[in-house]
């Protein structure tokens, strides 16, 4: 299931226009003239993406909150919200995580998330296996493996300060590290060795 932005995309492709990202801003290039048409959005930037990001973790939330029969914790919750917002609703709904779920075989998961990992760099490839969605799968299985009673929250801060101090749009490589090592803490905080 393709976004609203790549369904977009495709469409101006289609009628000769090139859409380019460039930080905040959207650059329109009509191929055959030249002329640009650049759209700012630094007065929202950051924010804007936050808010629609959240919408979209908010309605894949209520996805997941509707087609799983069994219970589920806040963390294996978030990772469904973001696997089901990356691959679509419907791709959820027919895949075998969600089986596996609602049979309550809750182990299987993380390695079934593995197998979301190809996909389009650009509207006219061919689908392959991408490094980004191997990060986002792995991130993913990791959270929805952590036990709902670890408090790794309280170490989030110090982990990211003393991993990546000055970066602010961090990767899921990174993100996984930093959710690893507050797993690591906080179970050491327990007097358990992971």
């Amino acid at each position: 299931m393709k976004s609203v932005f790549e369904e977009v995309v495709e469409k101006l492709d289609a009628k000769g226009i090139t859409v380019v990202l460039d930080g905040p801003s959207i650059v329109y290039v009509h191929r055959k003239t030249g002329y640009k048409l650049v759209e700012f959005i630094d007065g929202l930037g950051p924010s804007a993406e936050r808010l629609a990001l959240e919408g979209e973790l908010k309605q894949a939330l209520k996805d997941a909150k509707r087609l799983i029969t069994v219970p589920l914790n806040q963390n294996q919750l978030g990772a469904l919200a973001s696997f089901i917002s990356h691959i679509g609703v419907d791709n959820f709904a027919s895949s075998e995580v969600c089986f596996a779920l609602n049979e309550a075989k809750y182990e299987n998961v993380p390695r079934l998330m593995q197998r979301f990992r190809v996909g389009r760099i650009g509207p006219h490839t061919r689908p392959q296996v991408r490094a980004d969605y191997i990060a986002r799968r792995r991130y993913e299985a990791e959270l929805f493996a952590t036990p709902d009673h670890l408090n790794w929250q309280a170490e989030l801060d110090d982990v990211q300060a003393t991993l990546y101090p000055a970066q602010r749009n961090l990767n899921f490589n990174e993100l996984r590290a930093i959710l690893r090592l507050a797993k690591k803490r906080a179970y050491n905080k327990l007097g358990i060795f992971y």
